[in-house]
């Protein structure tokens, strides 16, 4: 098979176009809330959050890959916003699930119940 595949391919092996788009892991926005003020994702908290930052920047992916820190900080607490920037640049951890059991993100430092 990998010989029949290799006949078929009309590029190098490890090519990629110039107009690619570069490959992005993000974490959806409502779990990395949750996960910051260890909270569900379906908690009071969580949801208000969630609620705050869409109704200021429209939609979760501006959210999660455009929108500058500052902007960020002015709608949510500023560990949240640094949270978020982690997410953009891939630095967040994923313990891995198994066995019908989803993965978590691992944050180095999570807000306390009070801070909203």
């Amino acid at each position: 098979m990998q010989n029949r595949i290799a006949q078929l391919a009309d590029r190098p092996t490890g090519y990629r176009s110039q107009a690619a788009k570069p490959f992005a892991r993000l974490v959806p926005l409502q779990e990395l809330i949750a996960c910051a003020y260890q909270r569900g994702i379906a908690t009071q908290i969580p949801t208000q959050v969630y609620g705050k930052l869409i109704q200021a920047f429209g939609n979760e992916f501006a959210v999660l890959r455009d929108t500058p820190e500052h902007a960020l900080a002015n709608v949510v607490h500023p560990k949240l916003a640094a949270v978020i920037l982690q997410n953009r640049s891939g630095e967040i951890t994923i313990d891995p699930g198994y066995d019908g059991v989803y993965g978590k993100p691992l944050l180095a430092e999570s807000l306390k119940p009070g801070e909203k």
